[in-house]
């Protein structure tokens, strides 16, 4: 039975013409008056007017029920893209990445497809405009992204000009419904929209490289600002812990006073004009250790902020200047590691945290042009939710109305309309929420609190200031990580005989990257404290001078081995001490006797062969060079291996039983990796401590030796796909002033 039509006797004559159909007050068609539809019984002659009024009633009715499903799946991409936009930071799974890429593509052609439906149906239906503006709001500004990739950044021209003649089109469908509340509706819409939509290309155009007044502006003036910044202080000897005579820009003060965390407002350069580490650091009441900054968290945060600027101008191809100065050293090795690995590389991760968010979500656009206007988007989100309310009232007295009888499914659109006026209004406030809790709050609200300090005298509204300070400062986000905290793992003697699906890489392979054979990724491994703890450890043992592993095996009496870190490329040298270190991994005891050794090499092997294999970009060798070198190595595999079928027991043997005599000068990499292996493991099994030793510290040489790099672009795009380990390394060798490895310790 058709729940949208009152049944009735079947012996009833059937009256001429369409179904009655009264059209509402508000445009739509959902109502009927009292007097019944017969249906035709039973042998009754059907007339042509009487069957095309059934066929456009019943095909009215279908159509709403499709627009309704379009705008439900479009909510529910929309919501998707709000909550999770910023999340694919943190994780590097594709069960999250996938979902997120295919609904941030499909949102113009989503958002077209349902505006074309509502302006070709024949339901003429009231809440249509309702509809649209949350729909049109979350897929067009979707708040936590402004760009899937660097790409989305080079293409902003043709992002921007696509999302004006979307919202133009949104704006002519609402149009269409005469009805004053829709009207008083647009007014508010078209402006609301407006400014959503340019925050979201203003965040564009500051992460663009071609913009008169994007990155590479706002970084000129912190490259100039950075050339004198030693002469601003008056310290003859710097301190790195009390941060006197550092001068790193935090915040700056516009024409009238304010301050600002945009560096486009430094006009002069005048110590009074800014806001510097030094300020954060000898600030009394809320930043000093016995206030609220108890464990130095709050500058911290601080500090992260201002090294981003000081990372950023590698990005726009800016020399750094402070790298050639000895308190560049001191601030590294006496300031920023002196709390232990875990702090250092909390500072980094915080750091790295504001470099994604400048890139790839609206953070530093709204903080530009200011939170008040923020607040009069929620206001005006508030005043549109009112009026939405109002409409969604005149429905629910008109279906409740005794006289009237429901002939489409008001009650259902009326529910989609409740759940989307919620769910707007929960989104836009958890906005807010969200970006007063984040850390470019707290940055803002911690400089503001240290110009008020300044001051001789307090206003009532420097002391609400403060207030609210306290109040963001003790707001904390444990749920939030900056990153995945992972490292990626491969290991060629599991996965060199892994072939991908030949059919689908060829009715794909030209649309999306499929994987290369042996190309598969090991499950990854946490990044563990004793990791962070080699890394550090080798910095502060070989000092500003990087070595390739060689410093390592001499100190702890194995400079037989150098050999091996002096092959043809660095690629060369990541895979044979990959195969030798897997090689003593199969020996190894289930329970070795220095697990924390034993840890740091097999983790960091696996990674640096992960790097080869699926993030050659992050390497020293070109990426294609070392993709050449990688697939020629598990096609050599795939041969000397065959038939181990990816046995541990049998992958040793075979390659144990390689000849190695002449390894060294054939260039093979199977045989150099046994050679080594071989030497390794030795003669005899009381030497295993120490190999795993050997093998940690040389990892850790070989990861900082491997990280310095000019190819930013690599490490800003692979923070947006979970984030890679050697990108904390290259910052934080970055604020050491270690820009290039040594170059006649290279390959």
């Amino acid at each position: 039975m058709n729940p949208y039509v009152p049944s009735q006797p079947m012996f009833q004559a059937l009256p001429p013409g369409p179904p009655p159909m009264v059209n509402n007050e508000l445009g739509g068609s959902y109502f009927s008056s009292p007097s019944p539809l017969p249906l035709p019984c039973k042998g009754t002659a059907m007339d042509k007017h009487t069957a095309l009024g059934w066929i456009t009633y019943l095909t009215s009715i279908d159509q709403v029920h499709w627009i309704e499903a379009c705008v439900l799946l479009a909510a529910v991409m929309g919501i998707f893209l709000q909550l999770l936009g910023s999340y694919r930071r943190r994780t590097k799974n594709l069960l999250i990445r996938f979902p997120l890429w295919a609904s941030y593509v499909s949102t113009i052609s989503m958002l077209s497809y349902i505006t074309g439906l509502m302006h070709t149906s024949s339901s003429n239906i009231g809440l249509f405009p309702t509809w649209l503006f949350p729909i049109a709001s979350w897929l067009l500004i979707p708040w936590n992204i402004s760009a899937f990739s660097l790409a989305d950044i080079d293409n902003r021209k043709s992002f921007v000009w696509t999302g004006l003649v979307q919202i133009f089109w949104v704006s002519f469908i609402m149009n269409k419904f005469n009805d004053p509340t829709v009207s008083l509706s647009l007014v508010l819409v078209w402006p609301l929209m407006s400014t959503k939509f340019d925050e979201r290309a203003a965040a564009l155009k500051y992460a663009s490289l071609s913009t008169s007044d994007g990155v590479a502006e706002t970084t000129r003036k912190i490259a100039d600002y950075m050339i004198k910044e030693h002469e601003l202080s008056d310290e003859a000897e710097p301190d790195p812990t009390s941060m006197r005579g550092y001068k790193y820009l935090v915040g700056v003060k516009d024409a009238k006073g304010k301050v600002k965390l945009a560096p486009s407002c430094l006009l002069e350069f005048d110590k009074d004009k800014v806001i510097t580490l030094e300020d954060i650091w000898q600030c009394e009441g809320l930043l000093s250790s016995t206030g609220e900054d108890k464990d130095g968290k709050l500058k911290d945060i601080c500090l992260s902020f201002a090294l981003f600027w000081l990372l950023l101008r590698r990005y726009a191809g800016y020399p750094l200047h402070e790298s050639k100065l000895e308190k560049t050293w001191r601030f590294f090795h006496d300031g920023l590691l002196s709390k232990g690995p875990e702090r250092a590389f909390t500072v980094i991760e915080g750091e790295l945290e504001f470099l994604f968010d400048y890139f790839y979500t609206r953070y530093y656009a709204i903080y530009v042009s200011g939170l008040r206007r923020k607040f009069w988007l929620l206001g005006m989100i508030v005043l549109y939710s009112l009026i939405a309310t109002i409409i969604l009232s005149i429905h629910q007295v008109v279906v409740n109305d005794p006289s009237l009888t429901i002939d489409c499914n008001l009650e259902a659109d009326l529910t989609v309309t409740k759940a989307l006026i919620i769910a707007m209004a929960a989104l836009e406030f958890l906005q807010v929420l969200t970006i007063l809790t984040s850390n470019w709050s707290k940055v803002s609200c911690l400089c503001s609190y240290v110009q008020i300090n300044k001051k001789s005298s307090f206003s009532c509204i420097d002391g609400l200031r403060q207030i609210m300070t306290v109040m963001i400062c003790r707001t904390a986000t444990p749920w939030a990580k900056p990153w995945a905290r992972k490292l990626g793992q491969y290991s060629l003697l599991k996965s060199y005989n892994y072939v991908p699906m030949r059919c689908l890489k060829r009715l794909l392979g030209d649309m999306i990257d499929f994987p290369r054979n042996g190309q598969k990724e090991s499950k990854s491994v946490k990044l563990s404290k004793e990791v962070k703890e080699a890394i550090l450890s080798c910095l502060l043992v070989n000092g500003p001078r990087l070595s390739d592993g060689s410093a390592s095996l001499q100190r702890n009496g194995a400079a037989e081995l150098q050999w091996a870190c002096q092959l043809e490329t660095h690629t060369h040298v990541i895979l044979v001490w990959h195969i030798a270190t897997s090689l003593c991994e199969i020996k190894a005891p289930r329970k070795p006797h220095d697990a924390a050794y034993f840890k740091v090499a097999t983790s960091l092997s696996k990674y640096c062969a992960y790097l080869v294999a699926l993030a050659p970009g992050l390497l020293p060798d070109h990426p294609n060079v070392t993709n050449t070198i990688f697939d020629q190595v598990v096609g050599l595999a795939v041969e000397v291996l065959k038939g181990t079928l990816c046995n541990r027991s049998k992958c040793y043997q075979s390659l144990i039983s390689l000849d190695t005599t002449d390894a060294i000068a054939s260039g093979n990499i199977l045989q150099r990796g046994a050679l080594l292996g071989l030497q390794l493991l030795g003669t005899e099994d009381d030497n295993e401590k120490q190999r795993w030793k050997v093998l940690a510290d040389f990892w850790a040489e070989l990861m900082v030796f491997l990280a310095p790099s000019e190819n930013v672009r690599a490490h800003a795009e692979y923070l947006a796909q979970g984030g890679e380990f050697i990108t904390h390394i290259w910052a934080l060798l970055t604020h050491a002033g270690i820009l290039k490895r040594d170059v006649s310790a290279a390959p």
